[in-house]
């Protein structure tokens, strides 16, 4: 089957309420990975709220990440998404496999034999991924850090979740955004703000595959040109 896909229509320009922070350094914790906004503290652009350190997720590490881990990261992941489309009739079923590697849950009975070696076959513990998010946002995820965008939170997309389609927020910076809306254009993607939290910008792809090749996009526009680092010291 294909990709599950989210057809709602995106503006693929940056909201003019969109508010351009580089975060400071402190406010860097050593962990990404995706979480609903919901939970988080709206922090304010110049001193930042955070959560306590166990309830924090999805937020940029304080060191840079490498282009050739975004990279790594990409490669696995678009290979563990092609596998789970290829034995998949459909969408309930993409999200059975893919939440089965996620957890690497071999004895779901609902696997079928061909969904089982899937899952076998791309077991979390033997990738060595540096991101815990989603599997389907997490390249993207490192992709934008890489570009010099601190990340906030994301989520693959789910039918009944917090989000239908793949979608990261991010700290935005005016350079950021500018190198990124080009790419977001080209793929078919947009950019949105919540308004729960409207310090934070996301981008939002129509499907995983369209997030994958928006991440391909930002490592290719890193590795012409790298970015600088935007934070404030």
């Amino acid at each position: 089957m294909p990709y599950p896909l989210s057809n709602r229509r995106r503006d693929p320009r940056p909201p003019a309420q969109t508010m351009y922070w580089p975060p400071v350094p402190a406010d860097l914790l050593e962990q990404i990975d995706n979480y609903s906004p919901d939970d988080w503290e709206t922090p304010d652009p110049v001193v930042q709220l955070v959560p306590p350190l166990d309830q924090m997720h999805g937020i940029t590490p304080a060191g840079r990440i490498s282009v050739e881990a975004a990279q790594e990261e990409l490669d696995w992941e678009r290979q563990a998404c092609d596998a789970v489309a290829a034995v998949a009739h459909d969408e309930d079923e993409f999200e059975l496999v893919i939440d089965a590697i996620e957890s690497y849950d071999v004895e779901e009975p609902s696997l079928r034999p061909a969904q089982l070696a899937v899952v076998e076959e791309y077991d979390p513990l033997s990738h060595a991924s540096i991101v815990p998010s989603e599997l389907g946002v997490a390249a993207l995820v490192l992709a934008l850090n890489t570009l010099g965008l601190h990340t906030r939170g994301s989520c693959r997309g789910h039918p009944d979740g917090w989000s239908d389609a793949p979608v990261v927020y991010f700290a935005a910076t005016f350079d950021g955004v500018r190198r990124l809306a080009p790419l977001v254009k080209e793929i078919g993607g947009g950019f949105v703000i919540n308004s729960d939290h409207p310090t934070y910008l996301a981008v939002e792809t129509p499907s995983i595959a369209h997030g994958l090749d928006l991440a391909e996009r930002v490592i290719a526009e890193v590795r012409a040109q790298p970015a600088e680092d935007t934070r404030r010291r």
